[in-house]
């Protein structure tokens, strides 16, 4: 399975649930695959995977399991609010898998962001808008990403505002932020657990970004709407023009 996921994701592995939990707090996990293949779903691990929803609500959740070791194991996910799930047993199960983790991945930042943007961008900015978002750990700098679309950082950087987004290197101080908007709502993650993910060199860094941007500390971000507040003051700082934009996808 895991060769199947590295295919198309980047991937961090941890053997027990405390490890678990400290990937999600300390790096940029967006979905976690959790296998119980061999535990199945008893009390042990159904409270495991209670704590690991009420603590991360925002994160994406896949589960494995064996369909044969429990025949009311699906109900029991069901109940948890668990709907991403593969059954081991089953035939093209590496398909179900990355299925699975697409559709967590539908209600993460990106998705989200994305289909914001979606009406007034064309498809080459849209798609780096798409993987500055996804890519967001690598911490590229505006020369790598731009150099990651094709294309020089200033050439990008006047396409992306002809369209309305900000240059390069504020649209990628943006993603960092909208990230933060939407972990820092999660019961289990702190400002400062945040700023690692992030990489930013210290708390007061990542502080003195969102302010700057949002005009907002973390506390003040999350009591406003974490990911929707962040979202509106991005959309803000672009500039798109729903006129421009059917003038100019009539005539392409």
């Amino acid at each position: 399975m895991g060769s199947a996921l590295s295919a198309a994701h980047d991937v961090a592995e941890s053997a027990s649930w405390p490890g678990l939990g400290r990937l999600i707090r300390e790096r940029p996990v967006i979905v976690a695959v959790t296998d119980l293949t061999s535990v199945g779903v008893g009390g042990a691990a159904a409270t495991r995977l209670l704590r690991l929803r009420s603590s991360f609500p925002g994160l994406g959740l896949v589960v494995l399991v064996q369909r044969h070791r429990d025949p009311v194991v699906l109900f029991r996910l069901g109940t948890m609010g668990i709907r991403n799930v593969v059954l081991m047993d089953a035939e093209g199960v590496e398909r179900f898998l990355l299925r699975s983790v697409s559709r967590a991945l539908d209600r993460g930042v990106t998705a989200l962001v994305t289909r914001s943007v979606s009406a007034y961008l064309p498809p080459r900015e849209l798609s780096a808008v798409r993987m500055a978002l996804d890519r967001v750990h690598l911490r590229w700098s505006a020369e790598e990403f731009a150099g990651e679309v094709g294309l020089s950082r200033p050439f990008l950087s006047e396409c992306f505002k002809e369209w309305g987004l900000p240059s390069v290197g504020h649209f990628l101080v943006w993603t960092r932020l909208l990230h933060a908007g939407y972990w820092l709502s999660d019961g289990g993650r702190t400002a400062e657990s945040v700023s690692r993910q992030l990489e930013y060199s210290n708390g007061s860094a990542f502080r003195r970004a969102l302010r700057t941007r949002t005009g907002a500390t973390p506390t003040e971000v999350v009591e406003a709407g974490g990911f929707g507040f962040v979202l509106r003051h991005f959309l803000d700082a672009c500039a798109f023009d729903a006129d421009l934009r059917r003038k100019r996808f009539s005539a392409a």
